[in-house]
């Protein structure tokens, strides 16, 4: 009966340790999730800056055209590039918001798998404590 409970106590220790394994790894891929939605949202911002800048870059031309064509379209062409300005300024800002609070839901979402992983590793223990303690008649 002895070397019963023995190996029931080991096995509950395995198990115990194997649910630490678990709770690491799952800490780790959430860490390696964190990382990676990070770097898609620096990616993210790089890409709304790139079209931020090309299109500035595109209403200046629009802009530097209409001045060499003529003078009087050229106040109506700098009103119109302004407006796209503004129009491409005000998407890449959304845009910006956008995948910050995307990248935010995600770092959120892995946050709470890590703790749910955590909380049944800890109650599992928990369990198999009571269970060995049940089989010394403790």
């Amino acid at each position: 009966m002895k070397k019963l409970l023995m190996g029931a106590m080991a096995l509950t220790l395995m198990f115990t340790v194997s649910c630490r394994e678990v709770e690491k790894g799952m800490e780790d891929a959430s860490n390696d999730v964190e990382n990676a939605v990070d770097a898609t949202g620096n990616a993210t911002e790089n890409a709304v800056d790139g079209v931020k800048e090309a299109t500035n870059n595109a209403a200046e031309g629009v802009k530097d055209a209409a001045g060499k064509v003529m003078d009087g379209a050229k106040d109506a062409a700098g009103n119109a590039v302004d407006g796209v300005k503004d129009t491409a300024n005000k998407t890449a800002a959304g845009a910006k918001d956008a995948a910050n609070k995307a990248v935010d839901g995600v770092k959120d979402a892995a946050n709470s798998t890590a703790q749910g992983a955590k909380d049944a590793a800890n109650s599992t223990a928990d369990k198999a404590k009571e269970a060995g303690k049940k089989l010394m008649g403790n």
